[in-house]
């Protein structure tokens, strides 16, 4: 049979993005910009089609590259390796047997058939389309089934155009990071707070991770599993910031005080230096990893103690997921692995007989006691700063 002539490129369609009503534009042009950061490619590479992008390809290892990229671009519905041709049914026919036959080759036994036709004036049907290439699926030797998880040819019919794909991926959705501006990213490197970072990338923030430390000094966390965990977070995200912040000076103020108290404090401390760095970055809220009643610090009257006189939105994506559940999604995302490497997480504390109810006035006064202001201010001096 005859190589494959049509026009080759990948066909991206947008997620959630046409709920977005007279800002629709700017959603989509943040995703191209996104697309492009990760594929390394310039703005004028990715083409907009209406409701589309389209990306030239040339050869089988380009296509694989970009393929590979675009799994990890939030905002894309699916996306596929697709053969242009003209919207007439025997052109269709033709370019469908030809990517059958490629799939036949791949020793794969059944296909699922789906198309859709957004010009209306066509004399044929999404359903003609369907009944047609059950025939031509037959006719190549591959089983045409309704549900099929082996492979999939897909037809889009346009008005001068037909989009036939089978390689077609499933996008990560969610809306384009950097459409929701920046927020600060509480980041332990245990399981919970890289996945909360990934929730809050979905919703279209741009991250500014703040991690707090029990190292000698800010250089040593370079040595350790965070760098690696922010790595694959900055997958996701063309770009990040991240703050390695020394606990040190907080331990020593809270040598003043009953440490039952300390992880509601330490997260009260956590919270006024992420609205310190907030300012500085222009973030607009704070997310965390907490999920209520997981630990002794996250029953409710705990958080709602630790987060008093702090004026920015406290966001919890997780909070009412179970371990097992966000254990699931750090497996996706690629961070379970590292998440559970040792290392010494001053979050993690193991403090006996911890309150689990204490009360707003309580942590004022302890708060207070451990001067927490100048705690902050000289905990942000003594912090580095990285670009990724």
């Amino acid at each position: 049979m005859a190589a494959l002539k049509p026009e080759k490129s990948i066909l991206v369609h947008f997620g959630e993005l046409w709920l977005r009503g007279n800002n629709r534009a700017s959603f989509i042009a943040i995703l191209r910009r996104n697309i492009c950061a990760q594929l390394k490619v310039p703005l004028s590479s990715v083409k907009v089609d209406y409701d589309k992008f389209l990306i030239p390809v040339k050869s089988e290892a380009q296509a694989k590259r970009i393929m590979d990229g675009l799994g990890y671009v939030i905002g894309i519905s699916n996306y596929s390796l697709t053969y242009s041709t003209k919207a007439g049914m025997e052109e269709i026919k033709k370019l469908s047997a030809e990517l059958l036959a490629k799939i036949k080759a791949q020793k794969v036994k059944s296909v699922k058939i789906s198309a859709s036709r957004s010009y209306k004036q066509l004399e044929f049907t999404s359903r003609d389309i369907v009944k047609e290439l059950v025939g031509v699926a037959l006719g190549s030797g591959v089983d045409p089934q309704l549900d099929s998880k082996e492979s999939e040819l897909s037809v889009i019919v346009y008005k001068d155009k037909s989009y036939i794909s089978a390689d077609k991926r499933k996008g990560i959705n969610g809306i384009p990071v950097g459409s929701s501006g920046r927020g600060i990213v509480m980041f332990s490197g245990g399981i919970d707070s890289p996945v909360a970072a990934w929730y809050a990338m979905r919703r279209g923030v741009a991250p500014i991770y703040i991690h707090l430390h029990g190292l000698a000094k800010n250089s040593a966390v370079d040595r350790s599993k965070i760098p690696s965990l922010l790595k694959i977070l900055s997958k996701y995200s063309p770009t990040a910031v991240s703050y390695y912040v020394p606990s040190h000076i907080f331990q020593l103020a809270l040598t003043k005080v009953d440490n039952k108290y300390e992880p509601v404090l330490l997260k009260a401390f956590l919270f006024r230096i992420s609205e310190k760095i907030a300012q500085r970055e222009g973030a607009t809220a704070i997310f965390t990893g907490e999920s209520l009643g997981q630990v002794a610090s996250q029953t409710i009257a705990n958080l709602s103690a630790s987060q008093q006189s702090v004026e920015l939105p406290i966001l919890r994506p997780l909070i009412g997921l179970g371990k097992q559940e966000i254990i699931d999604v750090a497996r996706q995302i690629g961070t379970y692995e590292l998440s559970i490497l040792p290392y010494k997480d001053v979050c993690s504390i193991n403090t006996k007989n911890t309150v689990t109810n204490a009360s707003k006035e309580k942590i004022a006064r302890l708060l207070d006691q451990m001067q927490i202001a100048k705690v902050v201010d000289r905990s942000l001096e003594a912090s580095k700063r990285l670009a990724h």
